[in-house]
C-alpha cells in the first residue's frame, strides 16, 4: 500500500469515529454470521401500527467510506411510524477496512437473517424494502440484485441520489492530484467496474427482469441523476415498475442531513429540510402503495 492511500484510510477513520452518534434511541443488534463477523445494527419499531410489520432496510450514505448509521437514528424513527414499518438501520463495513463486495454481502446476509427470523420479530417477508442514499443508495441496488440472483426478492428498494455506474468514478474526480489514490481507494486491484454488483447499471437484461420496484429520489443539479435516469430505463426496458421523483432545488444528501445528529452543511437549511419531510412523504405513501397492492394478490 501506498503511503498517501495509507494516510488517506487514517484521516477517514480519524473522522468517521467522531460522526458516531453517542446515543441513539434505536435498539443495537448484531446480526449474527456463521463464520464471519456480525452485523451492526440499530432497530426500530413502529409504535402505532399492527403486526406483521413491513420492514424497511436503511443504508446510509458517505462515499462507502463515512458517516455512521447513528447519525440516521430520528430519521429512522420518522420513518418507522410514517412506513408503520420495522427499520433495520444497518452500519455496514467502509471500503478503508474491506473492499466491494463486503457491504454488500453484509446488507444481503442482514435481509436474509430477518427473513429467516421475520416470525420471531413479528415480520411480514413479503413486504422487505431497501433503502439508500449516495453510496447507501448504490449498495441498496447492488443488494437487491445479489438477492434477486438468489431468488430472494424484496418489494421495494428506493434509490435516493444512488451512485450506480463506477464509470462516472474517473469524471468525478479527473484533474484531482489524488486521483490515482482515490481509484485505488474504491476499486482496488480485483474490483471490476463491469460487475453489477459494483456498478448495477452494468446489470444484464435476465438479471433485470422480475426485479423489485424502484423509487428513484433524485437531485436537480446533481451529477448522479442522470446515472439514476438511466438505470431506471433500463428497469423499465425489462418490465420493472418504477416512479421517479425529482426535485429540482434539492442538494445531494438533503434527506440525511436534515436531523440533529448531522453537523451543518450546504444541504442543511429550513428549505431543503422542508424538500426532505416531502420527499419522505413521497417514499412512506409510494412503499405503501406497492405493500398494498402485494397484499391484494
Amino acid at each position: 500500500m501506498n503511503l498517501k492511500l495509507a494516510a488517506m484510510k487514517l484521516a477517514v477513520r480519524a473522522k468517521r469515529k467522531k460522526e458516531v452518534w453517542k446515543n441513539p434511541v434505536g435498539e443495537r443488534f448484531l446480526v449474527p454470521r456463521s463464520g464471519k463477523k456480525g452485523i451492526d445494527v440499530l432497530l426500530y419499531r413502529p409504535q402505532h401500527t399492527a403486526k406483521p410489520w413491513p420492514v424497511l432496510f436503511n443504508i446510509h450514505g458517505g462515499a462507502w467510506v463515512g458517516c455512521d448509521a447513528s447519525q440516521m437514528d430520528s430519521y429512522c424513527l420518522d420513518m418507522a411510524e410514517k412506513c408503520g414499518a420495522f427499520i433495520v438501520n444497518i452500519n455496514y463495513t467502509k471500503l478503508d477496512i474491506r473492499p466491494f463486495p463486503y457491504p454488500q454481502e453484509e446488507i444481503r446476509d442482514t435481509v436474509l437473517y430477518f427473513r429467516t427470523h421475520a416470525d420471531e420479530y413479528g415480520l411480514d417477508r413479503e413486504r422487505f424494502a431497501l433503502i439508500g442514499y449516495s453510496a447507501g443508495g448504490h449498495l441498496a441496488a447492488a443488494s437487491t440484485l445479489m438477492l434477486h440472483d438468489m431468488d430472494v426478492d424484496v418489494s421495494a428498494q428506493v434509490l435516493c441520489y444512488a451512485f450506480l455506474d463506477f464509470k462516472m468514478l474517473e469524471s468525478l474526480f479527473r484533474g484531482s492530484k489524488d486521483a490515482w489514490s482515490m481509484n485505488e481507494f474504491f476499486l482496488p486491484e480485483g474490483v471490476r467496474i463491469d460487475d453489477p454488483y459494483i456498478s448495477p447499471v452494468a446489470a444484464a437484461d435476465s438479471q433485470l427482469k422480475g426485479i423489485a420496484p424502484a423509487i428513484f429520489i433524485c437531485c436537480g443539479s446533481d451529477p448522479l441523476t442522470e446515472a439514476g435516469k438511466a438505470y431506471r430505463e433500463r428497469l423499465e426496458a425489462n418490465g420493472v415498475q418504477t416512479s421517479f421523483q425529482l426535485y429540482d432545488e434539492a442538494i445531494h444528501g438533503f434527506l440525511e442531513v436534515n436531523h440533529k445528529e448531522y453537523p451543518a452543511q450546504e444541504a442543511k437549511n429550513p428549505k431543503q429540510e422542508a424538500l426532505a419531510k416531502e420527499a419522505e412523504d413521497y417514499i412512506a405513501s409510494t412503499l405503501q402503495a406497492i405493500w398494498n397492492k402485494g397484499a391484494e394478490k
